[in-house]
């Protein structure tokens, strides 16, 4: 980084850790508020509450990481399906707003939650006048945010899953057991205040494009005139989520000389520059387009006939597409399930070390070779 660059980046951390400093105490004055005095309803099974007309004004947190929205689609689009004269509107996060296109067909307007200061407040002027008839908090992990906009906004309805932030809900739902049942499905179950039994709904995960954005991705690929395409994605959503660029070198080179047919293209957030180039280098691997969109980012993955991931967004976005998949997580924590792709191809390689990166290499490479033989049968069947 040069002296310019240096010099701009330490006055903006000295401008967040203000900002942050506000947000604090702005936080704990409103968490001072008092919650609602009576006693939440349970709702156990499908049962519309009565104070949701067809016409509702309903409005859905969803603040935190793109992976978030994607598994609260589902959710979304049922709602839309059963009560298509509502207004249904979602509060988005800084992080995740970037998913905002890919739910203009479900809702109304994407509320974006800054951390600033001084846009809490606006933001919540605004929410307060557009008085929302029910919230649905889906968030299934305590969130401060969403409790915090629920002592503000205080609506006659507020739905939220059992937890500990059960003092600002009129109504509750069963949180499922997190060591067995899928995010996708414990979220499902806000559904039943509405009327909805979520097991009998469609809840596949879905991200759609065009076939212009298709066709666009493809051209900015380069095209491919080999039978298959791997998309190996080296970001993960901290450090500690990153393989390690000497077992990503080892997975491409053992892949590719395995299936020396097989294009194999390198996915990486910005931050990772480095990373893909010494990676690109080091193999005959191809490093994806720079794009600065996520929605251009999902395109170009479509692109890819099999995916390699760290756990990230790239799992949902397989999941949506059907897209056969081998995916990194630590799994630390026995007592929650690992955000898997939900009903789609995939092997899970988990471990419970907190780096991701004591994961094998000849495991990973196991894996994909497992799914190139059971899902492309015809590209390696002379070489079983």
């Amino acid at each position: 980084m040069n002296r310019r660059g240096l010099s701009a980046s330490m006055k903006s951390g000295g401008k967040n850790s203000r900002s942050k400093q506000v947000e604090i105490r702005l936080r704990k004055l409103l968490r001072r508020l008092p919650g609602r005095s009576r006693v939440c309803r349970q709702v156990d099974g499908p049962l519309r509450l009565t104070g949701i007309a067809e016409d509702a004004s309903i409005l859905l947190l969803r603040q935190d990481k793109i992976g978030d929205v994607l598994v609260s689609i589902p959710v979304i689009r049922t709602l839309r399906r059963y009560l298509p004269e509502a207004k249904v509107d979602v509060v988005l996060g800084s992080k995740n707003f970037a998913l905002e296109p890919a739910l203009r067909r479900y809702a109304g307007r994407c509320w974006r939650y800054s951390k600033r200061p001084f846009d809490i407040i606006r933001l919540l002027a605004a929410l307060r006048r557009r008085r929302y008839d029910v919230v649905v908090d889906l968030m299934d992990n305590p969130s401060t945010t969403s409790a915090l906009l629920l002592r503000i906004l205080k609506p006659p309805i507020a739905i939220g899953l059992a937890g500990e932030n059960a003092e600002v809900y009129t109504h509750l739902v069963p949180l499922p057991d997190r060591s067995s049942v899928h995010i996708v499905e414990r979220i499902a179950q806000l559904l039943l205040p509405f009327g909805i039994d979520p097991s009998q709904e469609d809840l596949m995960l879905e991200y759609p494009l065009t076939r212009e954005e298709k066709q666009r991705a493809e051209a900015a690929m380069g095209g491919s005139e080999v039978a298959l395409r791997l998309g190996v994605n080296i970001s993960g959503h901290s450090r500690t989520r990153y393989w390690g660029r000497d077992n990503f070198i080892a997975l491409i080179r053992e892949i590719a000389q395995r299936y020396p047919e097989l294009d194999i293209r390198v996915f990486a957030a910005p931050d990772y520059r480095d990373e893909l180039a010494a990676i690109c280098r080091a193999t005959d691997a191809k490093p994806a387009p720079t794009v600065h969109s996520f929605h251009e980012f999902a395109a170009l993955l479509h692109t890819c006939d099999l995916l390699f991931t760290p756990d990230t967004s790239v799992v949902h976005l397989a999941a949506a597409w059907q897209t056969p998949l081998a995916a990194l997580f630590v799994h630390v924590n026995r007592s929650l399930l690992p955000w898997t792709p939900y009903r789609s191809p995939h092997i899970a390689l988990t471990t419970e070390s907190p780096e991701i990166s004591s994961i094998p290499v000849a495991d990973a490479a196991a894996a994909l070779t497992s799914l190139l033989q059971t899902h492309f049968s015809s590209f390696t069947s002379d070489r079983i």
